[in-house]
């Protein structure tokens, strides 16, 4: 088994650290939502910003009808007055009290004037010289959507003598219904531009404010968040080099977020560490007591394997031994087998003779029956037997001395 080798090196962030991400995933999207919300509304704002400068040339317009219906109820008129037309309404003379219409635009850029048709008889309008443009016309179309067929108008795109203009019309209406002439109120479109524009850079000034204001709270989170995990991952980093002594700021605990919730299971870990090494410890002790018990035991069991091998020498001599009484006694059974045979073979040969001696008795018999009647016969025959009894007293001893063998070998 390979022996561990702990790895001293250093740890290093190699990628983007975690406050970057932080602040990235804090901002982007506070950076794309501030642009989308910035075009959005800076296309909604100037509409509604024309639409607000429309409006408030509609209500001058509006305002300045109402004046002059205030000084004269009656209706516009021309008369002509040394070879010129003159406007009237009712006895006052618009064409010659044009202080009166400049009394409306007072020290602004708005412009008014007052159409009979299709001509000015009354404007705040100025050339380069000064001079009031009185006498020009309003395009056909103005007249046509005004005069024509009663309706307001207005354009954010009307040239007066070469200046664009924000314009607004309202029709003359006489008390028999007749639409006479036209209101205008308008002013340049360079000084609404300028004001639109003004509102706008106010707008993506304060959006910016509140982006920068949401840029650095992003950052103080993150760097807050980055110096918990910075600090519990040293903690961790100590931990793998084997100091168990480390302990987690309190303050790092007690946060209510996911961090306080890693910093508390850090800890428990350190203790749950410090309890699985006392546990190993205590159990190296009781391994070690029990190695010293097995090596007694060892050398025990060592000491009787040696007895044992004794024992066994022993018994292997005494099998050897042994085997060789079984390899005598063998041939001893096999020489007493040979013995036995041949006693069988002279028991056969014994029993053969007994048979003879039987038939021999009744030849004797018969002999004895017979040598009552020759003694010469007798004698012969007591000749005969003398020799056959001594020949029968040599078997018996013989056959006494094969069963006293037998009885010894038994």
């Amino acid at each position: 088994m390979s022996e561990f080798q702990q790895d001293e090196t250093p740890l290093k962030v190699t990628g983007l650290s975690i406050k970057f991400r932080i602040l990235v995933a804090a901002i982007a999207p506070m950076v794309v939502l501030a642009a989308v919300l910035a075009i959005y509304a800076t296309s909604s704002m100037r509409s509604g910003l024309k639409e607000e400068a429309l409006e408030g040339l509609k209500y001058s317009a509006h305002a300045m009808a109402a004046a002059y219906d205030a000084i004269s109820s009656k209706d516009y008129m021309l008369q002509e007055k040394g070879g010129e037309q003159t406007l009237y309404k009712g006895g006052f003379n618009v064409s010659q009290n044009q202080t009166f219409i400049d009394s409306f635009t007072g020290d602004t850029d708005l412009q008014v004037t007052v159409f009979y048709g299709d001509t000015r008889y009354a404007t705040s309008i100025k050339d380069e010289s000064g001079n009031r443009a009185i006498g020009t016309q309003a395009s056909p179309e103005v007249v046509d959507t005004v005069v024509g067929k009663g309706e307001d108008y207005s354009t954010e795109k009307l040239d007066i003598m070469g200046t664009n203009y924000y314009a607004y019309y309202i029709p003359i209406v006489n008390s028999t219904g007749e639409n006479v002439g036209m209101y205008f109120a308008g002013k340049p479109s360079e000084s609404v531009d300028k004001a639109i524009n003004t509102k706008l850079t106010a707008m993506i000034a304060i959006s910016i404010a509140m982006l920068l204001i949401s840029a650095i709270v992003s950052f103080i989170a993150a760097r807050a968040i980055a110096k918990v995990i910075s600090n519990v991952q040293s903690l961790i980093s100590d931990v793998a080099h084997g100091d168990l002594d480390v302990h987690i700021p309190d303050k790092f605990q007690k946060r209510k977020d996911e961090l306080g919730l890693m910093a508390k299971a850090l800890q428990r870990l350190v203790d749950a560490l410090h309890h699985v090494i006392a546990d190993i410890v205590h159990s190296a002790d009781e391994v070690e007591e029990d190695a010293e018990k097995m090596t007694e035991m060892i050398q025990n069991t060592t000491n009787n394997s040696t007895e044992i091998s004794h024992s066994v020498d022993n018994i292997s001599q005494g099998a050897v031994s042994q085997a060789e009484d079984i390899e005598s006694a063998t041939g001893n059974v096999n020489d007493m087998g040979m013995a036995i045979s041949e006693i069988v073979d002279k028991v056969e040969k014994l029993t053969q003779t007994s048979n003879d001696i039987d038939s021999a008795r009744a030849d004797a018999e018969k002999i004895i029956s017979e040598l009552s009647e020759s003694s010469d016969r007798t004698i012969e025959a007591v000749d005969v037997i003398g020799k056959q009894v001594k020949l029968t007293d040599e078997s018996v001893s013989k056959i006494s001395d094969a069963i006293v063998m037998i009885t010894n070998i038994a």
